[in-house]
């Protein structure tokens, strides 16, 4: 069949037309197929970013803060969020592994570390607050703390200084001249050794309760009690022996330029040692003579009236020679000469002599190492004075 040449121009037209629709056709699914992707991604994008804001550390409370220090807490709370936020819609144009999506993930992070570390400062300060205005009513706090030292803590804790918030969560305090101390930096204060000055207590009890005086075995055994006791509790314990009121008011009087120079510490144990075994020596003898009284106490004197009421009313008294001579040896053919340690003129006394009258060069001589009525009675029994 032969087409005229007005239908072979009407086909060709058709022809292009529908060649024309199928491409515009392909175009527009195309359009439409990048922009359903398009907002796909926007969505994705979207949900992902609002994944970043959800897990945005929330701050925290610190009720344990004062209101001096609340705004700078909420200040730092407020710009470590918005460095998160601004992060986090940054970080969703970027696909995770690239260095982009790294550096915005390592903001997020560090924020949320910020905060984490800044709670838990705040949280430890409040505790040492506590801690220390506790210490320091009762008086726990042992007075071998460098005196410096607690005044910054003093003022530290007592709200003086002004609390700074660092970038990275960690706060620090401002004594007003710029100079600024970081929370980890503040030093350490330690109470007093109550265990080890009750041990020391409970072994001068025990010391004295024996009635034994010190030979030089107990005695060298005692000063290694004293030494492994040191040596377990550190440098605390020995600071706290030297300068708290255990025995002696006031500490033991050790100058801080002898106790705390580090060249010297074999020095001050020593001291400290020499002066604990001095204590536990001294209730040693106390306690030797307390036992002659208990056990003068359970015999009966067989004393004339008179004597044995100036006795029993004198019992535990500090009596001199004096005192002897005119209520007891007053009247009879004895009387008491003083024992010297050596025959140099300013020699200390180290007892007496019961001497008799009229005897000759080296008789009559009763030795008695004090005057204490349980160690003068029996011997006046014995002389029936």
């Amino acid at each position: 069949m032969a087409y005229t040449g007005y239908e072979r121009y009407a086909n060709e037209n058709r022809r292009t037309q529908q060649k024309a629709d199928t491409n515009m056709r392909q175009v527009n699914s195309e359009v439409n197929r990048r922009q359903a992707e398009k907002r796909a991604q926007d969505r994705a994008n979207k949900t992902k970013m609002e994944g970043f804001i959800n897990s945005m550390p929330e701050g925290f409370d610190a009720e344990q803060l004062s209101d001096k220090y609340k705004p700078g807490l909420e200040k730092f709370l407020k710009a470590g969020k918005d460095k998160y936020a601004n992060a986090a819609m940054e970080i969703s144009d970027y696909e995770p592994g690239t260095e982009e999506y790294q550096f915005y993930k390592d903001q997020m992070s560090a924020v949320t570390n910020s905060f984490k570390s800044a709670k838990t400062q705040v949280d430890l300060f409040g505790t040492n607050k506590k801690d220390l205005g506790v210490d320091l009513s009762n008086g726990t706090y042992s007075k071998g703390n460098d005196i410096g030292e607690m005044s910054l803590l003093t003022d530290v804790y007592t709200d003086q200084y002004d609390m700074v918030f660092n970038e990275n969560g960690t706060i620090g305090f401002d004594d007003g001249s710029g100079n600024i101390t970081s929370f980890n930096e503040l030093p350490d204060y330690f109470n007093k050794d109550f265990k080890t000055g009750d041990a020391i207590q409970k072994m001068a009890e025990g010391i004295y309760k024996s009635g034994q005086p010190f030979n030089p075995a107990t005695k060298l055994m005692h000063r290694n009690k004293l030494q492994s006791m040191i040596e377990q509790g550190g440098i605390e314990t020995l600071y706290s022996l030297a300068n708290d009121d255990f025995f002696n008011s006031g500490g033991l009087g050790i100058p801080d330029e002898i106790l705390k120079d580090p060249n010297r510490r074999d020095e001050v144990e020593n001291m400290v040692i020499d002066q604990f075994l001095g204590v536990l020596e001294s209730q040693a003898k106390s306690g030797s003579v307390y036992g002659k009284k208990k056990n003068y106490n359970k015999k009966k004197l067989n004393l004339s009236p008179k004597v044995n009421k100036w006795v029993s009313d004198n019992e535990g008294a500090d009596l001199k020679a004096e005192d002897w001579m005119a209520n007891v040896f007053a009247g009879t053919k004895y009387y008491l000469e003083a024992a010297y340690a050596s025959a140099e003129d300013d020699a200390e006394i180290k007892g007496y002599y019961i001497v008799k009258e009229g005897r000759r060069s080296g008789e009559g001589l009763t030795y008695v190492p004090d005057l204490s009525t349980s160690t003068l009675g029996p011997i006046i029994e014995k002389l029936k004075i």
